[in-house]
């Protein structure tokens, strides 16, 4: 038995000898560079396209390596350029018996320089990087595609040293006719295996901008991925911005809990970099932002926590939490500090009138509302200020909610021009198009300030209430507008009418008569109080309960003014009271919201003294009395 075993023993070593001799010698007694012209043959055979390279080197002891340089790989027929792939010098070695006896991939270099790719999209469709293996079956002759085997799983895996350098890719977009490319690319990875924590230097200019991230990650353990493992990456770009991001990832069950954060940059100096055609109001905004946030979740949900965003002297914390991302199933809260939206706002340019006929502006198409039609939301948005239209807006709280194909708004309030503002808002998006109601109340806004400011009218002041219940459907202002019903109460207490003297246009008729003297139009009429009631019917406002109140004057309105045409139909009825005497002389407004214009109507008169035939002194008595 003994010398059964030592006969075995010295015949096992004679093999591994003979067998570790063959890969030294093997590779001295054979010429590769006498094969290279079948293997390139070979290889443009079985991908299809051209295949050449230049010096070929192997060596199989102690180390399998293959050195090659000027490797080139040509583009399908159909393409004018003739290069997919370029290669300038490649070199690899590998431990050999590692891999065959346990399947452990040890790799003591991997290196290769001048990579160039270029990825092209011809203008038919056609692209060059899609590499399909076809093959005829036996009976039919119809071509069938070949499904890629899969590989032989690793147990282990260590790479001393990877290194890529000065590599480029060039993507080329005939149909858009767009050419991008990221070149100087460098990558370094440090003890790449399954067991250890990797580290990796990746460097490139993208658009001549340079892009460098850099980090650790693993151990990724063994099957790799299968497990989470942690990261800890920092990236770099456009010279300005640096984001990190650090924590655990599982691959194979997609999963992830990251902190990242944002450093501080300036947008400013990237949009006057890049020329970026957008010039706000207040050139000293964009100086700063920056972003902070934790995220984790999975496929399904998402869950963000202690998020803060910074936008110059503006502060955004928010929540943002999807149960079930497919739905959607989502809540969130954003709390935003104060904000001056004037100071974003594009600068003012003087518009160019054009000659020719006005074109016209045509509906965009309708939005999806799939989503949301499915979707279940809890949310909460707060303001402590903003500034909008030179305006103040404080204190917004903001409640939306979803389910079911129904939108709530409920409630939306805020502070505005010394009084408050309380609104609930539903759309209804069950249908094509979305029906929305809202019922609102505004309580003493200072509404000559409020109307001055944000629509630059001024033709009214005043302490303001309101309550409304406005129906309306749509997607567009247009459309919104000219869809627009409902019902409201106005009361506006101790302010004037702009633009209009009543009591003087009263004064000036009774002088045309010759009854009175003229009297200067001061173009202000004083008020004690304004009532009204109205309804609107298609974006048209019809009241015929208006009044006004005043120690001199009393004055009731009806008529109509429409949203649509921002046009006015009005009637109003005064009764001046002057001594003992009232006089009573009815004045039409008509024009547009901008511009109204005011006269008397004397078609009453006209009416009695041509078609009653009365004396025109009776009629003047009965108007004067």
């Amino acid at each position: 038995m003994k010398r059964f075993l030592k006969i075995s023993a010295i015949v096992f070593l004679f093999i591994v000898f003979f067998f570790v001799v063959l890969l030294v010698v093997a590779p001295v007694f054979i010429n590769i560079e006498k094969y290279r012209p079948e293997i390139e043959k070979k290889v443009s055979e079985a991908i299809g396209r051209d295949f050449s390279v230049g010096e070929l080197r192997l060596k199989l002891f102690p180390v399998a390596s293959i050195r090659f340089s000027k490797l080139h790989i040509g583009n399908p027929e159909g393409f004018r350029e003739k290069e997919f792939l370029f290669i300038d010098s490649f070199d690899v070695r590998l431990k050999l018996l590692p891999l065959i006896l346990s399947r452990d991939l040890q790799v003591k270099k991997f290196y290769a320089k001048g990579t160039r790719i270029f990825l092209i999209k011809e203008k038919n469709g056609m692209v060059n990087w899609r590499f399909e293996k076809f093959k005829k079956t036996e009976n039919s002759g119809k071509v069938k595609k070949v499904k890629e085997e899969k590989g032989i799983p690793l147990r282990a895996l260590k790479v001393e040293e990877f290194s890529i350098k000065d590599a480029s890719i060039l993507w080329i977009d005939k149909v858009s006719k767009k050419k991008t490319g990221i070149t100087g690319i460098n990558l370094k990875i440090k003890n790449l295996s399954f067991d250890k924590k990797i580290f990796f230097d990746l460097s490139a200019k993208i658009e001549e901008e340079p892009f460098h991230i850099f980090g650790s990650l693993g151990p990724v353990g063994i099957p790799p991925g299968k497990k989470s493992f942690p990261l800890d990456i920092k990236i770099s770009a456009l010279r300005e911005v640096n984001l990190s991001l650090s924590g655990s990832v599982n691959i194979s069950y997609p999963r992830y809990d990251l902190r990242v954060n944002l450093k501080p940059f300036s947008p400013r100096k990237l949009i006057l970099r890049f020329k970026i055609p957008f010039r706000p109001s207040d050139p000293s905004v964009l100086k700063t932002f920056s972003l902070s946030a934790h995220v984790k979740g999975d496929s399904k949900s998402a869950f963000i926590e202690n998020g803060i965003i910074k936008l110059d002297e503006t502060d955004v914390r928010f929540f943002f939490n999807a149960r079930d991302l497919k739905k959607p199933d989502v809540s969130f809260k954003i709390a935003v500090s104060r904000i001056n939206l004037d100071r974003y706002m594009p600068e003012k340019r003087k518009e160019v009138k054009k000659k020719g006929k006005k074109e016209r502006i045509r509906d965009k198409k309708g939005m999806e509302f799939s989503v949301l039609r499915s979707a279940k939301i809890e949310g909460l948005v707060t303001f402590s200020e903003i500034v909008a239209f030179r305006s103040y807006f404080r204190n917004i709280y903001l409640k939306i909610s979803a389910a079911d194909g129904i939108l709530k708004i409920k409630p939306f309030r805020m502070n505005l021009y010394k009084g408050s503002l309380l609104a609930n808002a539903t759309v209804n998006l069950r249908k094509k198009i979305p029906v929305t109601s809202i019922k609102f109340s505004m309580e003493k806004i200072l509404i000559g300030q409020m109307l001055k400011q944000i629509l630059g009218l001024d033709i009214i002041t005043g302490i303001f209430d309101m309550k409304a219940d406005f129906r309306m459907n749509g997607i567009t202002a247009e459309k919104i507008i000219s869809s627009l019903n409902g019902s409201g109460r106005i009361l506006i207490k101790d302010g004037a009418l702009i633009g209009i003297d009543l009591p003087g246009m009263i004064q000036n008729i009774k002088a045309a008569f010759g009854i009175g003297k003229a009297k200067k139009i001061e173009r202000k009429t004083l008020f004690s109080e304004i009532r009204s009631e109205f309804t609107i019917l298609n974006g048209t406002i019809y009241t015929k309960n208006t009044y006004l109140i005043s120690p001199k004057l009393r004055v009731s309105t009806s008529g109509s003014a429409s949203l649509v045409k921002e046009t006015l139909d009005l009637r109003i009825n005064p009764e001046y009271i002057e001594s003992e005497r009232s006089i009573a002389v009815p004045i039409i407004v008509s024009g547009t919201f901008r511009s109204p214009k005011f006269y008397p109507d004397l078609k009453e008169i006209i009416k009695k003294t041509v078609i009653e035939k009365k004396p025109l002194e009776e009629i003047l008595r009965g108007i004067f009395r």
